[in-house]
């Protein structure tokens, strides 16, 4: 990769999901690959994790995934300048097959989709032997919050449930962290006041906003939330794999 780094292009800075990308740098330096290769990205929200991996000169070809015309359209604007870039509005288990991908990305998606078994053993199918899987998602059921309804949210995952699910669709070499402790612990009162559900609405109209809409962290630049953000990131290293996150980092391989 370039001398740059994932939080350099960051739209919309909350809280976790700074402290989950802070994370993801790491992983991509350790798992990318070594040779030119190309890349689909399941529910990329605004977009951030594929506009950094697309600067990398290796990455010959990006697709991007989401279900949402409002998202798509603003991808599009987005990525205007890429020439390796290509979308689509079809649902995981709709894209063709025969075509695969050597790394596929899917963070905060698998709790939007019902059958997440299904669509687990579609994106097996869409990972090129010997390519990798990199995923997220919200971390254990006890800490279901009004987030998650906001959000529009099925579950939850435990770490065992999810390696289960991932190993009953065909990856190997399975490695899962969790992240997001002290700071998501300390927000939590926060997130279940200020996040208000709109429970009139459907789980996918909630699903297709989730990805875009961060609530007031649009407005203010990472720049200025930096040196808050500072020692949370250095902190949550040191609770990785205690069971105290908020979240899970999955990373597995197609043999």
């Amino acid at each position: 990769m370039k001398p740059i780094k994932l939080l350099d292009h960051v739209i919309a800075p909350a809280p976790g999901y700074i402290l989950r990308l802070s994370l993801l740098e790491g992983v991509f330096a350790k798992h990318l690959p070594e040779n030119e290769y190309s890349l689909i990205e399941f529910g990329p929200g605004l977009g951030d994790v594929s506009h950094y991996l697309a600067q990398d000169p290796l990455c010959r070809e990006l697709m991007l995934v989401d279900f949402s015309q409002t998202t798509l359209d603003m991808l599009r604007e987005r990525f205007r300048d890429s020439k390796i870039t290509r979308f689509s509005s079809d649902d995981v288990s709709e894209l063709p097959s025969g075509k695969t991908f050597d790394l596929v990305l899917a963070f905060e998606v698998l709790e939007h989709i019902d059958d997440d078994i299904g669509s687990l053993r579609r994106i097996f199918d869409l990972t090129a032997a010997g390519g990798q899987f990199i995923m997220s998602v919200p971390a254990y059921q006890k800490k279901w919050q009004t987030a998650d309804v906001y959000a529009g949210h099925f579950r939850r995952y435990e770490r065992a449930e999810l390696q289960q699910k991932l190993e009953d669709s065909g990856f190997t070499n399975i490695e899962i962290v969790d992240y997001g402790f002290p700071l998501t612990a300390l927000m939590y009162p926060f997130r279940q006041a200020f996040y208000r559900p709109d429970t009139n609405s459907t789980l996918k109209e909630r699903s297709k906003q989730s990805g875009i809409t961060r609530p007031f962290f649009a407005s203010i630049p990472l720049w200025l939330l930096r040196p808050f953000y500072a020692p949370f990131i250095f902190l949550q290293r040191m609770f990785m794999n205690r069971n105290l996150g908020d979240g899970f980092i999955a990373i597995a391989k197609k043999p």
